[in-house]
């Protein structure tokens, strides 16, 4: 992927510099990255446990289109409908891994099952329709703001991959997750609970 990235800068550079090499391009570029890559941190941690979560994408849009909601509909604060999505989303990924480990499905198939639950959930709160709720100045620097020329969601990225890194590589619960996914049989042999860290 790094190497295709390159190649991309390059060619592209070379063929448009004046469109492709500016300051803006290089910020939307990293931008629309920087929420790619956390949705594929987000699939890795299963992924390290040997499980699959297909509804990852679904998730994201449906905290979009709660969040949006609950700003138009309620007169609560941005933060507490910020915990109450994240909450909700916990909830979620909870009765996915109880579907998962509990009573025995595949991961693939569970979170492909409940990517399509979600998706009509999100069609049910939004009527079908678009749904922009009103944010503070402040919600929107926090989220479109530059440091330095970097946008914040960068900074964002990194945080998130750098701790997600110091937990997978520098933690028991980290080499407990990466064993379920070598030999999740193995891994419950040598007394690691092999669901649990699955759930």
């Amino acid at each position: 992927a790094v190497y295709l990235w390159v190649g991309f800068v390059v060619v592209f550079g070379l063929l448009t510099p004046d469109v492709y090499l500016t300051k803006v391009t290089i910020q939307l570029i990293f931008s629309d990255g920087a929420i790619t890559c956390v949705l594929a941190l987000a699939f890795l941690v299963p992924l390290i446990a040997g499980a699959y979560d297909l509804s990852i994408g679904e998730m994201m849009s449906l905290t979009i289109v709660l969040i949006n909601w609950l700003t138009l509909h309620t007169s609560l604060p941005l933060g507490v409908i910020a915990v109450m999505v994240i909450v909700g989303c916990a909830l979620i990924g909870a009765v996915s891994g109880f579907v998962v480990v509990k009573l025995r499905v595949n991961s693939l198939i569970a979170t492909l099952g409940m990517s399509e639950v979600l998706s009509a959930f999100q069609l049910y709160i939004s009527q079908n329709h678009q749904v922009a709720g009103t944010f503070t100045s402040l919600f929107v620097a926090v989220g479109n703001g530059t440091l330095l020329g970097i946008p914040y969601l960068d900074l964002y990225m990194i945080v998130i991959a750098v701790v997600l890194w110091f937990v997978l590589e520098q933690t028991p619960l980290g080499r407990r997750m990466f064993a379920v996914g070598g030999n999740r049989e193995a891994a419950r042999l040598a007394g690691i609970p092999a669901d649990s860290i699955v759930w």
